[in-house]
């Protein structure tokens, strides 16, 4: 996924919709520095 790609609108649009997906789970993470 590139950079100014929105992750959360990437799974919610491509992954979340493929056959056998039946739930995501989030994970938020921040760079340090």
């Amino acid at each position: 996924v590139d950079d100014e790609v929105d992750i959360g609108h990437f799974v919610n649009e491509k992954v979340q919709i493929l056959p056998g997906i039946k739930d995501t789970f989030t994970v938020v993470t921040l760079r340090a520095f």
